[in-house]
């Protein structure tokens, strides 16, 4: 039967319908192929869009782990200064508090010499004065002697 079909038709019908049957082939095969590249394609892409999302986590899981090492770096750096910083100011109120004390013990004996100043000034006043009383004693004791003398000469 087909050799009969086959037969009734012309040769140039035959060659059109082989031609055809040809590009129609060929054409089914080119959106076949182009629908398998582009299913290709689309799961190339998502693969690398999902190598990328790793990759970009990682990097940022990375960032993350050396802003902490950074921080804690820091951190101790600042303790240390810190702990430097006050150990000086230890230091320098101990040296505050001994020189208040050295200059408290300064005030206290300047006040004392003055009291002794005083004291001794007050001791040399009157010291004067007994020594004035004496003098005019002296003389009026002598004034009575000279005047004791004249009578009896």
């Amino acid at each position: 039967m087909m050799t009969l079909i086959i037969g009734s038709l012309s040769n140039g019908l035959l060659l059109v319908l082989c031609i055809s049957a040809l590009i129609l082939g060929f054409g089914a095969s080119y959106f076949v192929w182009q629908l398998a590249l582009k299913n290709k394609s689309s799961k190339i892409i998502s693969e690398a869009e999902a190598e990328a999302e790793v990759i970009r986590k990682e990097k940022i899981l990375q960032a993350k782990e050396r802003f902490l090492q950074l921080k804690t770096e820091h951190e101790k750096v600042i303790n240390e200064k810190n702990s430097r910083i006050g150990q000086t100011e230890n230091r320098i109120a101990q040296k505050e508090q001994t020189l208040s004390q050295k200059i408290e013990e300064a005030q206290r004996k300047k006040n004392e010499a003055e009291a002794i100043r005083g004291n001794l000034t007050s001791q040399l006043e009157l010291v004067d004065k007994k020594s004035e009383e004496l003098a005019r004693l002296h003389r009026q004791q002598v004034e009575q002697l000279e005047a004791i003398s004249g009578f009896f000469s």
